[in-house]
């Protein structure tokens, strides 16, 4: 009898798993990524997928739907797409610079509410239309989708950028207090897709767009072990020093003659990797002394003038400063104080050291 239900027992277990209501992957369509746009009154979103059609035969395809909520857009697609979605493997949220404009609030809901959606996608705003970049054939990767991930991704290897510009790091930035969003912004030219500047946004809606040149100085201010070349040039042509270095930020708050103060303290730590204006090729203790002060008088002129327009200008803290006063002093205790970012005192130091001149060190 003991062995009669242990029988029935296995059988059952046999009969529940395996692949019960499982569908085959020729079946399915796998979302390699997603964008929104905005087309009148109607929210646009493209998907971009992958069709497996057997014999190792796999096709790319993009598919755009519309509707005036979010997940009527998903009513509509599901009309014409020709096989169920798998979104699990989605590798990039692109949203159109005129949806991020309007606001973003539901598709950060949706995000957080449905569990359907990873959490590790990249995110990225893009000027004109994300389903015209999405449409794009990449040159050596299957999906565009797959592209952009891999370019965001190595952005972190220049200009100060962040390695964290997945979903849920975005998510941080838009639930957390004292902080904004400011996202990884891309277009086109001609042929290809590149990075050309961040997308800082106010609550869910985007306010601003900062080129690739000032976004190395915010990114500096305002990320910790970004890494990036730096070049000392000089009037005369072909004499210049490049160096590559990793960066470390350290922000101290108080409240000073009625004002909130920042200290910024920004390290950088490189090497040497060319050296034209020097006579001797190599460098000696004094000659890298010199060059290191050379480079911190050049970066703290460029940093504070960012920091003037961002008080001045942009009027709003683009270097994630403003989280460490909430840290410090409370939400309650800041509605006291004069707390506003265009009147706080920021003080600024820059220490840069190289550990290396290469190769031809005395």
């Amino acid at each position: 009898m003991k062995r009669i239900k242990i029988f029935i027992l296995l059988s059952a277990l046999l009969f529940m798993g395996g692949c019960y209501d499982r569908v085959p992957i020729e079946k399915l369509t796998l979302t390699a990524g997603s964008g929104y746009d905005v087309d009148n009154d109607f929210y646009v979103n493209s998907i971009e997928y992958l069709l497996f059609r057997g014999n190792k035969t796999i096709q790319k395809n993009v598919i755009s739907s519309l509707g005036n909520t979010l997940y009527g857009n998903r009513n509509d697609r599901h009309l014409r797409i020709p096989k169920k979605t798998l979104i699990s493997n989605v590798r990039i949220y692109l949203i159109g610079e005129q949806r991020a404009r309007i606001g973003i609030k539901d598709l950060l809901d949706s995000y957080v509410r449905d569990y359907e959606r990873s959490l590790t996608p990249v995110v990225a705003i893009c000027k004109g239309k994300a389903e015209d970049i999405l449409r794009l054939t990449p040159k050596s990767n299957i999906t565009s989708s797959e592209a952009l991930e891999g370019m965001i991704e190595t952005s972190a290897d220049a200009y100060f950028f962040n390695k964290k510009n997945q979903l849920k790091d975005i998510l941080y930035m838009y639930y957390q207090e004292g902080r904004r969003m400011i996202i990884p912004y891309i277009e086109q030219e001609k042929d290809i897709v590149k990075i050309s500047g961040l997308a800082v946004f106010d609550k869910d809606m985007l306010i601003r767009i900062i080129p690739i040149n000032e976004a190395l100085y915010v990114n500096l201010l305002r990320n910790h072990k970004g890494k990036s070349y730096l070049s000392n040039m000089t009037p005369i042509k072909n004499q210049y020093i490049d160096i590559y270095g990793t960066s470390r930020r350290k922000v101290k708050v108080s409240y000073v003659d009625n004002k909130i103060k920042y200290d910024i303290r920004v390290n950088i730590k490189g090497e040497i990797k060319l050296d034209t204006q020097h006579t001797e090729v190599a460098l000696d203790k004094k000659d890298i002394e010199e060059v290191e002060k050379s480079f911190e008088q050049e970066l703290e002129k460029n940093l504070k003038a960012i920091i003037k327009k961002a008080q001045e200008e942009y009027k709003i803290d683009v270097f994630d400063i403003e989280k460490f006063s909430y840290a410090k002093f409370g939400r309650n205790k800041l509605k006291t104080l004069n707390s506003s970012f265009e009147e706080a005192i920021i003080d600024l130091k820059v220490k840069v050291k190289l550990n290396s001149a290469g190769r031809l060190l005395k």
